[in-house]
């Protein structure tokens, strides 16, 4: 397969749980970073979690910067589960 790591978008490039040049991605959240990257790997037809509207909606609930820098797209309050937490933690603080 090569090292498809450089052909993955910026923003799901350094997505993995090691960091910058990581190979691995967590299973719960991190796996969009590479159904995104290479949506033409995986049968969109097939059952499962692993398709694009899926992943979006993973992304955009834990990890909404990236989502926003994948995307280009502001989420606001109630768009994503982590940034929601994120912003009542800063407000309870």
């Amino acid at each position: 397969m090569g090292d498809l790591l450089p052909l993955m978008p910026e923003p799901l490039r350094h997505m993995g749980e090691g960091g910058v040049g990581c190979r691995w991605y967590e299973e719960d959240c991190e796996w969009p970073a590479v159904v995104l990257s290479f949506p033409d790997r995986f049968d969109p037809d097939e059952p499962g979690p692993d398709n694009e509207v899926t992943a979006l909606k993973t992304l955009k609930n834990w990890k909404p910067g990236v989502y926003e820098q994948f995307t280009g797209e502001t989420l606001g309050p109630g768009d994503s589960y982590m940034r929601d937490r994120d912003l009542e933690r800063t407000a309870t603080a």
